[in-house]
């Protein structure tokens, strides 16, 4: 009797996902530190893309999340240089749609350079 097929697994489990969470934690707290002055937000580009990279596109998503609300947070919390709420709110979702974006691309390049290298490797070897 044939086994059933087994539904494919990710290459690294979402468990990884809270990894690229907590990295998120010390740009924040450099973000509240240095205040209205400096905003570091594309410090939290390292943890999104590192989780879209190599959890996939949902966890890059989940990530950039996450980092869009410590960006709120951090500039509530440390002050923000915007004349308005209208312009922070702009701001924010400008940023938070740079980090959904950088996480959801970085899934689908991870995904395009497995693929690239299994016809590689399958090149290599009828060729």
């Amino acid at each position: 009797m044939p086994s059933r097929p087994t539904p494919a697994t990710p290459r690294t489990p979402l468990r990884l996902l809270p990894i690229f969470v907590l990295a998120c934690v010390p740009t924040f707290a450099v973000d509240v530190w240095l205040g209205a002055e400096i905003s570091p937000w594309a410090l939290y580009l390292v943890p999104v893309v590192g989780a879209g990279w190599l959890c996939g596109k949902r966890a890059g998503l989940l990530a950039a999340l996450f980092a869009t609300v410590l960006i709120a947070l951090a500039a509530l919390l440390g002050g923000h240089p915007f004349d308005s709420w209208w312009h922070f709110a702009l701001s924010l979702a400008n940023r938070g749609c740079s980090l959904l974006v950088a996480g959801g691309l970085a899934a689908v390049c991870s995904r395009v350079s497995l693929l690239q290298s299994i016809v590689d490797s399958y090149e290599r070897e009828t060729g």
